[in-house]
């Protein structure tokens, strides 16, 4: 064989090859977003259930420590 035709096929199968990675990562990133989609829609589901009594965003978690902090030094 010689060296053209060894290298044309070298770099035909590198070609085919990142070919393949790139097919197999960009399944996986559609993957990755319907999996985000699906759980995102589970947890608004569960926070309607919950009815926000026992759900707090991490802006009224801080308020209800700063308040717990403050319930605690005046006792």
């Amino acid at each position: 064989m010689s060296r053209f035709a060894l290298s044309t096929f070298r770099v035909k199968e590198e070609m085919d090859r990142k070919k393949v990675v790139c097919d197999c990562i960009l399944s996986h990133q559609v993957r990755i977003k319907e999996e985000t989609k699906r759980l995102a829609t589970i947890r608004n589901q569960n926070n309607i259930k919950d009815d926000g009594g026992k759900y707090k965003g991490a802006e009224e978690q801080e308020i209800g420590d700063g308040e717990a902090d403050e319930a605690r030094h005046h006792v």
